[in-house]
């Protein structure tokens, strides 16, 4: 029940945005909003490393699933934990999203591999001009959509470190309309 109130609730910050979406190349953007799951903490972590080397500021948020009991407390990031940042329906509280709205950002990168309805609720919610992610459902996120990620051979790179590599490709193949 309470999956499908949050959907319309996303479903309706989508429609009613008024953001002005705005395309750049990698080599425009200087500031970078990142979210993620804690399950993939560590290809997340590397990813945002490879950002910080490229010369972009990086803002991290990242949510606690439920199978992960490791404190995030010495963490730099803004950990989401589900019923004490979020309500029953899985909606992030006021407060968090307007603390994660300050500072204003170029792009937002979603790394998060499965449906996660608390972390949509985050992305739509959010007024950046560019927002990039995996396609998971129905639900218009996104102005740039991976919609699948290619097989793997090799199961070496985690699918979390595979959807970097293919947003950093996008991006650096993109022409500003500037």
């Amino acid at each position: 029940m309470f999956d499908f109130i949050l959907r319309n609730r996303i479903k309706k910050l989508c429609r009613n945005s008024g953001r002005t979406k705005h395309f750049h190349s990698l080599d425009k953007i200087h500031s970078v909003f990142v979210v993620f799951e804690t399950s993939d903490y560590d290809a997340a972590d590397a990813f945002v490393e490879r950002l910080e080397k490229m010369g972009k500021q990086v803002k991290v948020c990242c949510y606690k699933v439920k199978e992960d009991h490791y404190d995030y407390s010495e963490t730099p990031y803004r950990v989401i934990v589900p019923k004490i940042d979020t309500d029953r329906s899985g909606m992030i509280q006021d407060q968090v999203l307007e603390e994660l709205q300050n500072g204003s950002c170029d792009l937002l990168i979603d790394l998060t591999i499965k449906e996660n309805l608390t972390m949509e609720h985050l992305v739509a919610s959010l007024n950046i001009p560019l927002k990039v992610g995996l396609k998971k459902n129905d639900i218009p996120l996104y102005d740039l959509s991976i919609s699948k990620l290619p097989d793997q051979a090799q199961k070496e790179a985690s699918e979390c470190a595979e959807l970097g590599r293919q947003i950093l490709h996008y991006l650096t193949t993109i022409r500003s309309l500037d």
